[in-house]
């Protein structure tokens, strides 16, 4: 198996590996990460400027954990939106609607694959689960 080399997508280095970006900046952007999330855990009602500033990690990164679905903001207040419809969302890339259509295109084309479990689809609104931090805030 031959090493592959690519430009990272955040700095511009050189690296060898299989992912969008050199091993520094994935750990900076979960150092980041976890800023963001401590901060949100301890101060659930605030905003998105009162987040940027007290932990000085960048707006775009902290939507970009948004659309990963790493963090959820109850009251996103527009900051992101459905890929699909444009409508505000909380967390992810689609709203609720367009996932419920986006599954049952799935199951008409592909009949008789199971069902996630009922656990599966109700969405987090606060806890922990799977390494992933969901969190109400208040957008004000």
């Amino acid at each position: 198996m031959s090493v592959q080399f690519k430009k990272c997508k955040t700095c511009g280095r050189i690296f060898d590996g299989y992912g969008l970006e050199c091993y520094e900046c994935v750990e900076e952007n979960e150092r980041q990460f976890n800023l963001v999330k401590d901060y949100i855990w301890e101060h659930p009602k605030a905003s998105m400027q009162e987040i940027v500033e007290d932990t000085g990690v960048n707006e775009k990164l902290i939507i970009r954990f948004l659309k990963e679905g790493r963090l959820e903001f109850d009251n996103a207040s527009g900051l992101i939106v459905c890929e699909k419809c444009g409508a505000p969302i909380t967390g992810g890339t689609l709203c609720r609607n367009c996932k419920e259509k986006l599954s049952k295109a799935m199951d008409s084309v592909l009949p008789g694959m199971p069902a996630p479990a009922a656990s599966e689809q109700a969405p987090l609104t606060a806890g922990r689960k799977d390494k992933k931090l969901h969190v109400r805030v208040n957008g004000r």
